[in-house]
């Protein structure tokens, strides 16, 4: 079998653009590489495979993370030193999976990544011989990746100075332990957004063709569905400050219905506070846009900047009514100011179907 393309995605939202990427592009005999984690088992993916068909599917277990093993009774310096040890193992093993992939794909016309500020994705991206990159949508890091881009020339190696003993061992740690996100070439974005692009990128527009053939009008919920996001657990802002914003939320909606739909990323005790200031709370475990496009729309859909809210406007049009609640920047942590950019760039599509609002 001859590979021309191979696919390598995540989480759910990423298969939903490789499936309309597959619809799209013209990328022959297709090879899906699913990596699975706790958050995101096979089963999650199931209802998605049957919307596209590939040559072949393959699934590849990663653990994100590390949790350290209590081994205080060995002393402080030591349960450091073998903590340390067992991290690196487990990302040499990592390390290795994707460095023999790439060895056994060869050479291929199309490698198709879900998330490119993802390390092991920048990493196969600069192992495997592919003529084209195409990188899907996965929220709005799409933005985020195209900003690093622009602003970064093609990389290098760093020059690490010192003892040839130290010199020796970063030159190992490169090769057998460190991903390579040194930036490529050239890529090609497929996505909904509109990019100001570096000048050696390209990009393919994503309107969402296929899943918009599926397009049912039918209403699933006669009130709001919020989508909720991680932004605690993800370091965005406190906890309190998402809570706050949420009470105003409920204020802005008084008399109509809301279903706070949970991220998987949402810690418990966040999920369990929502749910004492009376709000109900439910999960969808297929995306919102394909939930919807199966299942029906709600009156709303409303959320901080999810990138569900602008994928819904390209997908339902005016048959759904769509509103991004804006928190201000200073609520949110230092080192964010992307955020005021995301929220601009959808402040720009508002129109009578689709608002942000200032909390």
């Amino acid at each position: 079998m001859v590979i021309r393309s191979v696919f390598i995605v995540e989480t759910p939202l990423q298969m939903l653009n490789a499936i309309e990427a597959k619809h799209s592009l013209d990328l022959g005999e297709c090879v899906l590489i699913l990596i699975l984690s706790d958050p995101f088992p096979e089963q999650v993916f199931r209802p998605l495979l049957a919307l596209a068909d590939w040559e072949n599917v393959e699934c590849i277990w990663l653990s994100h993370g590390f949790r350290p093993i209590d081994l205080r009774w060995l002393g402080k310096s030591l349960s450091h030193q073998l903590n340390e040890y067992l991290k690196e193992s487990k990302q040499l093993i990592k390390h290795l999976k994707f460095d023999k992939l790439s060895t056994r794909l060869g050479s291929i016309d199309n490698l198709v990544l879900g998330n490119f500020l993802q390390g092991y994705m920048q990493h196969f991206a600069n192992r495997v011989n592919a003529k084209q990159i195409y990188l899907l949508d996965d929220g709005t890091d799409t933005l985020r990746v195209n900003a690093r881009r622009r602003s970064q020339e093609l990389g290098s190696a760093a020059v690490v100075r010192g003892s040839l003993l130290r010199r020796v061992k970063n030159r190992l740690r490169r090769a057998h332990l460190d991903w390579d996100v040194r930036e490529v070439n050239s890529v090609t974005f497929f996505t909904s957004y509109d990019l100001d692009l570096s000048p050696r990128d390209n990009c393919v527009r994503n309107s969402y063709a296929f899943l918009r053939q599926r397009l049912k009008t039918k209403r699933a919920y006669d009130g709001v569905y919020f989508l909720g996001q991680p932004l605690v657990e993800d370091g965005y802002l406190a906890q309190e400050n998402y809570l706050a914003a949420l009470t105003k939320i409920v204020k802005y909606y008084a008399g109509q219905n809301i279903l706070y739909l949970t991220h998987r990323r949402e810690a418990k005790a966040n999920v369990e506070a929502i749910r004492e200031m009376g709000i109900c709370v439910g999960r969808f475990d297929l995306p919102i846009e394909v939930q919807m496009l199966n299942e029906g729309m709600p009156s709303e859909l409303s959320s901080f900047f999810s990138s569900a809210l602008d994928n819904s406007r390209v997908i339902f049009g005016r048959n759904i009514k769509v509103t991004a609640f804006r928190i201000d920047q200073s609520h949110f942590y230092p080192g964010l100011e992307f955020l005021d950019e995301t929220y601009d760039y959808l402040h720009a599509y508002s129109g009578p179907d689709f608002r942000v609002i200032s909390l």
